[in-house]
């Protein structure tokens, strides 16, 4: 689980690999979930001053998010990922196969990051698993073949374009700035990052009507989506408790920053928003 992040289990492989007598030229293999990717790879990129790593995900949310794109991470007590790296793996293997394995929730989980890729890169993308929940769902082959590659190929444009998160890349963190302040403060228990995803992407959607960015057809387009799996759309959220998470966010800059939409497809990162517009998305979360 998400408590496996952290520096502690870090050493623990350190000692493990130095006992082993593994060296620079060796191969990390990260064959796991989010969690697992994540720590290889910030493992491999430290150890010996880097060595190389391969992902085989074996969620949905992995195939189409975490092992793509080199980002690394372990987490502190005050957030989420707020130690890590960006190395690059040598190789992404995605067989849909493992998703069989997994339990109900953790494919719905996953989902919200099809769907988040859909709401901010491809609006066919969205339609479709809008549509097709049913099918994906039942983990038809082909769609799910279809799906994870083009949700997948869009987190891997978006970072091969902008590999250290200087600019475009921040994108890709859409619904998360609200999400890693919701799970943090829910201690990392309770609640999956998918689920987490669901609820931010929603306050973020609210947020960007607050400032006339979307209309109220582009936040149903989110609610639909979400609805079809089964996903969050409402929470009571306390503002001040996410004000405290959002002081240790990556993102913050003389204040929090999100990603917000300008309409379907079309993100726009660093955008600092007035309390009151946040506080009004909150109450039409609740």
């Amino acid at each position: 689980g998400e408590g496996a992040k952290s520096l502690g289990v870090a050493a623990e492989l350190y000692d493990s690999f130095a006992d082993i007598g593994a060296h620079r030229h060796d191969l990390v293999v990260g064959f796991g979930g989010g969690v697992i990717t994540d720590l290889s790879g910030y493992v491999a990129s430290t150890y010996h001053r880097g060595m190389a790593v391969a992902h085989v995900p074996t969620t949905l949310l992995g195939q189409v998010d975490a092992a793509i794109g080199g980002k690394t991470g372990v987490n502190l007590s005050y957030g989420k990922n707020l130690i890590g790296t960006i190395h690059q793996p040598t190789a992404v293997i995605c067989d849909v196969a493992f998703l069989s394995t997994l339990p109900g929730p953790e494919l719905v989980s996953g989902m919200a990051e099809v769907i988040k890729a859909g709401l901010i890169g491809d609006e066919q993308l969205l339609d479709l698993v809008t549509s097709r929940a049913g099918d994906l769902l039942a983990q038809d082959p082909e769609l799910l073949i279809a799906t994870v590659a083009s949700a997948a190929g869009i987190k891997a444009s978006i970072a091969a374009e902008d590999p250290h998160e200087r600019g475009r890349r921040a994108v890709l963190n859409y619904g998360h700035t609200f999400a890693h302040a919701i799970e943090h403060a829910a201690s990392f228990k309770g609640i999956r990052h998918g689920e987490a995803v669901s609820i931010g992407m929603m306050c973020a959607a609210y947020v960007a009507a607050e400032l006339g960015r979307i209309d109220g057809a582009c936040v149903e387009s989110h609610a639909r989506a979400l609805r079809a799996y089964g996903l969050p759309t409402s929470a009571a959220l306390d503002l001040e408790t996410l004000e405290r998470a959002w002081k240790h966010d990556k993102k913050y800059d003389k204040g929090v920053r999100f990603v917000l939409l300008n309409g379907p497809a079309h993100p726009e990162a660093g955008v600092a928003v007035p309390r009151p517009a946040i506080e009004r998305a909150l109450e039409r979360m609740a």
